[in-house]
C-alpha cells in the first residue's frame, strides 16, 4: 500500500506531466517551425528526436521501472506521459528480427489542426522516447540490436501515428 507521502509525489508529478503536454501542444510546433527554419528539416528531424531521448532519459531516472518487456514498457510509457494506452501494439515476428508496430490515434504531440509548411512529422520526439525506454531496457536486459522510428504521423496526413521498434538478434 502507498504512503500518503508516495502518493503526494505521485500527483506532483503527474500535475508536472500535465501542464508539460499542455506546453507541448502550446509551443511544439513553433519549436519544429524554427528548427526547420534555422538548421533544415533533417537536422531539426534529428535534433527533436533527441529532445524526445532527453526527456525520456531525465523521466527515466525519477521513476526506474523494472520492466524489461517491450511491449509493458511501451504501455507504461504512455500511462505515464498521456495517461492513456497507444490504439494498438502489433507485433510481427520474422526469423532474425522482431518488429513492434505502435499506432497511436490519439497523438500526445501531433495536433490535426496545426499545419506547418515543410513539416512532415512532428512525433518523431517520440521516437526518441521510445528510443530512450529501449535504451534503457538494454541496459537490464538482453534485447539484441534495436532501431526506432515513426512511419506514420497525423501531421502528415495520415490517419493515425504509428512508431515502430525493430529489434534484431
Amino acid at each position: 500500500m502507498f504512503e500518503l507521502d508516495e502518493k503526494t509525489r505521485i500527483m506532483k508529478l503527474h500535475s508536472r506531466i500535465f501542464v508539460g503536454n499542455l506546453l507541448i501542444k502550446m509551443y511544439y510546433p513553433n519549436v519544429i517551425a524554427f528548427l526547420s527554419k534555422k538548421v533544415g528539416f533533417e537536422e531539426a528531424k534529428g535534433r527533436v528526436f533527441r529532445i524526445g531521448q532527453e526527456s525520456a532519459r531525465d523521466m527515466l531516472k525519477v521513476t526506474a521501472p523494472k520492466i524489461k518487456n517491450i511491449k509493458t514498457m511501451v504501455e507504461y510509457w504512455f500511462k505515464l506521459m498521456w495517461h492513456a494506452k497507444p490504439s494498438k501494439i502489433k507485433v510481427k515476428k520474422e526469423k532474425d528480427k522482431t518488429i513492434y508496430e505502435i499506432i497511436d490515434k490519439k497523438c500526445g504531440v501531433c495536433d490535426p489542426e496545426t499545419e506547418l509548411e515543410g513539416v512532415k512529422m512532428p512525433c518523431i520526439s517520440i521516437s526518441g522516447y521510445l528510443d530512450a525506454c529501449m535504451e534503457y531496457i538494454s541496459k537490464i536486459s538482453d534485447i539484441g540490436s534495436y532501431k526506432v522510428q515513426t512511419v506514420k504521423s497525423v501531421a502528415m496526413g495520415d490517419s493515425y501515428c504509428e512508431h515502430h521498434i525493430e529489434i534484431t538478434r
